[in-house]
């Protein structure tokens, strides 16, 4: 399933799934694809969480998928991207030391999704869809 810079909103329907689009981007990509198996997602869980806990962020929610992440965060003092840049170094490091990751390779997407959550309805909705809308549980 795709989602476009416009339709993106919690909750909304995706694009569907655009055989062209995905070659097209496929085709940008420097090296292949980095698909997170069971290690490397326990890596990944534990860098965010621990960084969590190093800058005092509390952390609501946690997924980590074979091909992205979702968070759900408080980070009052900083911005979205530097939350987002912060996960990708503290993760990248910790998978290079674990000798899960070539030095070589890059495996984050530039960018990435970021919402603010407004109300305690808004986090409760946010939780569930991290923890209980992303398929089926990975091992």
């Amino acid at each position: 399933m795709s989602i476009s810079k416009r339709q993106n909103g919690y909750g909304e329907p995706g694009i569907g799934n655009r055989p062209a689009l995905m070659s097209a981007s496929r085709g940008l990509m420097s090296h292949p694809e980095v698909v997170l198996d069971s290690p490397m997602r326990n890596v990944v869980e534990s860098a965010i969480r621990d960084h969590c806990e190093y800058k005092e962020w509390p952390l609501f929610a946690l997924n980590v998928r074979t091909n992205h992440v979702h968070a759900v965060l408080v980070a009052e003092f900083e911005p979205p991207s530097e939350v987002l840049r912060q996960f990708k170094s503290w993760s990248t490091r910790r998978l290079r030391e674990d000798r899960l990751l070539g030095s070589e390779i890059r495996p984050w997407a530039r960018g990435g999704s970021k919402r603010f959550v407004w109300t305690d309805s808004d986090l409760v909705e946010a939780v569930d869809y991290v923890l209980f809308r992303q398929g089926n549980p990975l091992p």
